[in-house]
């Protein structure tokens, strides 16, 4: 009995620092990509280095938050479409911090323009005043 339990023990805690390590040392990507293969096909070795790759770029592009919860969504899927959607999903949110910096970025030249507008309106009123004036100035 004491054997049995020392075995229990053994698998237990093998089975235990074999799942921290998964989850903490082998990459995202790599996990991601086993995922990929084994929900959409295409086993060959050239296939999973370039989806590494890939993925590498994808988490450049879209950021480490974005990235982090397309891979657990990836994670969790039950189909290829549903991995596929996670990865479309993940983009999306790189394409937010993009349009954010876009913002950020356009900020000054957007202030510019309402600056030079706000001018043009300043003059437009005042015109439009004046002429107003000059109409009621006749009629007296």
């Amino acid at each position: 009995m004491k054997k049995l339990i020392g075995v229990v023990l053994v698998l237990g805690l093998c089975g235990g620092a074999g799942w921290y390590i998964y989850k903490n040392h082998i990459s995202a990507e790599g996990r991601t990509c086993s995922k990929l293969t084994e929900l959409c096909g295409d086993k060959s070795k050239d296939s999973s280095e370039s989806c590494e790759e890939n993925l590498e770029q994808y988490k450049k592009m879209v950021g480490e938050a974005s990235f982090d919860k397309a891979v657990e969504c990836v994670d969790e899927a039950q189909s290829c479409m549903g991995a596929a959607g996670c990865m479309v999903g993940g983009g999306m949110g790189g394409l937010g911090q993009f349009l954010q910096g876009m913002v950020k970025g356009l900020q000054p030249e957007l202030d510019r323009a309402g600056e030079a507008l706000k001018k043009q309106g300043d003059k437009l009123r005042d015109k439009v005043i004046e002429e107003v004036k000059k109409g009621v100035d006749k009629l007296d």
